[in-house]
């Protein structure tokens, strides 16, 4: 993320980029976003990992609860 933005930014219904990704992005995806900075429990309502138990994603939950100790 050399772009100079903000990982884990929120969007204006409160969700970053890892939220979304957990709920329907591939893995991979959420893995590049963890290796470079984004927080799993951002999110205004819901952390990445809730998105990703909701949306049936059991592979990207485990990656996720993995990095749970990182709090913002």
């Amino acid at each position: 993320m050399d772009s100079g933005n903000d990982i884990n930014h929120m969007d204006d219904v409160g969700k970053t980029l890892l939220n979304w990704a957990s709920a329907f992005v591939t893995l991979q995806m959420v893995e590049y976003l963890l290796e470079n900075g984004a927080y799993v429990n951002r999110g205004l309502k819901s952390s990445s990992l809730h998105y990703a138990t909701c949306f049936c994603r059991p592979s990207i939950a485990k990656v996720l609860q993995a990095h749970s100790y990182k709090v913002w």
